[in-house]
């Protein structure tokens, strides 16, 4: 159904150049079932700034679709060094690539994906989230801001096994 939808979008928007699986459903086996209650998450690549799409069910399946520009995904190493792009490279989860430029900054990430300095390079970006979330946190607010603003940066934490996952045995910090 995500497929679909991408196949109508691009028609009907040619500033989109590009798309790809995100989020959960990257790295599941291609005969998975999700339960009614996931989403499938979308990215769209463009080449400027577009709107922003959002949570919406598509012939009964709820997608998740946001966008992002070419610069904002960079390069392979650049994507190779992002906690937040390489999983979505690191497998094939290309949905529409006219171009032929997500396949080929996927074909260098799923080569280096699990070399120790990109590994590292992830679980920093991880690890300078956190502070930085924590840096801004705002001591004036109440405290239920003052929590929710902590929640977000201190759950990433969570995210640091997923991010060391590439170098199996190995535990990895940056």
């Amino acid at each position: 159904m995500a497929v679909g939808w991408v196949r109508e979008r691009m028609r009907a928007d040619p500033s989109v150049e590009g798309a790809l699986f995100s989020g959960s459903t990257v790295g599941l086996p291609g005969d998975a079932v999700l339960p009614a209650s996931s989403d499938v998450d979308v990215l769209l690549v463009r080449g400027s700034p577009g709107p922003k799409v959002g949570k919406f069910v598509h012939r009964g399946v709820l997608l998740e679709v946001s966008t992002v520009t070419w610069g904002q995904v960079g390069g392979p190493e650049d994507v190779l060094g992002s906690w937040v792009f390489a999983p979505m490279f690191r497998t094939d989860a290309v949905i529409a690539d006219p171009s032929g430029r997500l396949a080929a900054v996927r074909r260098r990430v799923a080569a280096g994906y699990a070399d120790p300095v990109w590994v590292r390079r992830r679980c920093v970006g991880v690890r300078r989230r956190v502070e930085d979330g924590l840096r801004v946190l705002d001591v004036g607010g109440s405290l239920a801001d003052q929590v929710l603003a902590w929640v977000f940066p201190t759950s990433l934490v969570a995210v640091w096994p997923a991010v060391v996952d590439a170098v199996v045995g190995r535990v990895v910090a940056g």
